[in-house]
């Protein structure tokens, strides 16, 4: 009896000391959640894009509570590089991982590895536009807001005998190549002629060359009355030649940020919430509720939108409304 009575307590020892592991291992596997952003080459400090991607990294982590690494590389292939030894990383019981590339030039590496996502690791890439790829992308195309654009400029070239002229970074990124073209067809509709200027020639240069731009400002300003940047933090130059004063002035748009108090130049904004569209994803991807695969999120998904500075002439933006309506009309058959 005495036998089978210390059997029983060896037995019921042991019972509670496996539940007493079972509860620690409850513990340790506790659900973690982890952001991981590889940043663009040209880096933060250009006072538009990837600075508005940063403060949407913020919020995830301040909001959501979620951890946030950045890796910040100094060329596309280093990026690629980060991303790789992120894929290769073997994914820990109750850790949720999302990885997000901020750079187009990164997709290379995506089609190529074919990478894709699984129950514990997601990836969304950035400024991509192919709903072929097994991973989350998303776009934000200019082609929109800069066709408003066109058609407004004019408005600044009343009376002055000058015409427009549009700075890209580069002729070979898509962003920007989208928006050279909703801007010149805008342009078109009002017979404003444009000029169109490259500060380099090869893909993903031309982005931090503000002082460039800021001669170039000299050099046009004679015959240019209105100037549309799409060249990342070189914008800085043009927004440094309006805090001047000079005979010849130009007027600008402002990019990704509200910059009007950096130049008196800035007559409209486009600004495009990076940030926001990163929150709410990262927001429904930790709550478990399905993000949408692909998508283009143009000037009807509020991610983007265009402003007239109510500073200036109120008149300016007379026609403001059906210009946007037939952006809209335009960027979605554009993007079906």
């Amino acid at each position: 009896m005495i036998k089978r009575f210390c059997h029983f307590l060896l037995v019921l020892t042991s019972l509670l000391n496996f539940t007493a592991c079972s509860d620690d291992e409850v513990v340790a596997v506790a659900e973690q959640w982890e952001v991981t952003a590889v940043l663009t080459p040209t880096g933060l400090g250009d006072l538009g894009y990837n600075d508005q991607m940063y403060l949407g990294l913020c919020y995830i982590r301040e909001q959501l509570g979620c951890e946030v690494v950045e890796c910040r590389p100094s060329s596309t292939d280093q990026g690629i590089a980060m991303a790789k030894e992120w894929m290769q990383e073997t994914p820990q019981q109750g850790k949720h991982r999302l990885l997000i590339l901020c750079d187009e030039g990164y997709e290379t590496a995506v089609r190529q590895l074919r990478w894709k996502n699984t129950t514990e690791s997601a990836v969304l890439q950035l400024d991509c536009q192919d709903d072929d790829l097994d991973i989350y992308t998303r776009s934000m195309p200019l082609y929109g807001a800069c066709y408003v654009l066109g058609r407004l400029c004019k408005e600044t070239l009343s009376d002055t005998g000058k015409h427009a002229a549009l700075v890209l970074a580069n002729p070979h990124d898509l962003s920007i190549n989208d928006g050279r073209k909703g801007f010149i067809e805008g342009a078109v509709m009002e017979s404003v002629g444009v000029t169109v200027y490259y500060l380099s020639w090869e893909a993903g240069n031309g982005y931090t060359d503000n002082e460039a731009l800021y001669r170039l400002c000299y050099d046009i300003a004679p015959q240019t009355g209105f100037l549309l940047p799409l060249a990342g933090g070189s914008n800085k130059g043009v927004y440094q030649y309006g805090r001047e004063n000079h005979s010849d002035f130009i007027w600008t748009c402002a990019l990704d940020s509200d910059l009007s108090y950096l130049s008196y130049s800035a007559a409209y904004g486009i600004m495009k919430y990076i940030d926001q569209l990163l929150l709410d994803f990262a927001r429904r991807w930790k709550n478990g509720e399905p993000n949408e695969k692909h998508a283009i999120c143009g000037l009807a998904s509020g991610y983007v939108k265009v402003e007239v500075n109510p500073f200036k002439t109120n008149s300016w933006g007379a026609n403001f409304d059906a210009y946007l309506k037939d952006a809209i009309e335009l960027e979605n058959e554009r993007y079906k």
